[in-house]
């Protein structure tokens, strides 16, 4: 009963938000140790592995006696530009890159956590977080 002369157009309407609000609420409790386990478990196989790509990469290159040193820092570049690194320096024997590197896990936790963490992680992305930097060095290890 609205009151007098009120018709309620809608009554499915406040039961869907009501039920809608609970989904949403089951499936931040069930997100929230599931992005724990790939941020404690996954996450750091899957970074090792990436960071092995460069190092075996460098090592080729290192190895590759027909190039010259020139070509081994266009070919590093490339591999850097390749993977959204920005080229933050570069002589004749050394090139340096950088990137922030984006944690889904950790913005998965946020999102377990009612939005605020991930408000907050984002926040920490943009504006805190330093850089990750990769440097290739001719003839030095």
């Amino acid at each position: 009963m609205l009151g007098a002369g009120l018709v309620d157009i809608a009554p499915h309407y406040r039961y869907w938000l009501k039920e809608s609000s609970c989904m949403g609420t089951i499936i931040l409790i069930f997100l929230l140790p599931i992005a724990i386990y790939f941020y404690l478990f996954v996450e750091p196989k899957i970074k090792r592995r990436y960071f092995d790509t460069f190092t075996k990469f460098e090592d080729e290159l290192r190895a590759d006696k027909d190039l010259t040193d020139q070509q081994k820092l266009e070919r590093y570049e490339a591999m850097l530009q390749n993977n959204r690194y920005t080229i933050t320096h570069k002589t004749k024997t050394e090139i340096i890159g950088e990137r922030k590197i984006f944690s889904m896990p950790i913005f998965a936790i946020g999102v377990g956590l009612y939005v605020v963490g991930a408000l907050i992680y984002l926040l920490y992305f943009f504006f805190i977080q330093r850089p990750h930097v990769l440097t290739f060095q001719l003839n030095n290890r």
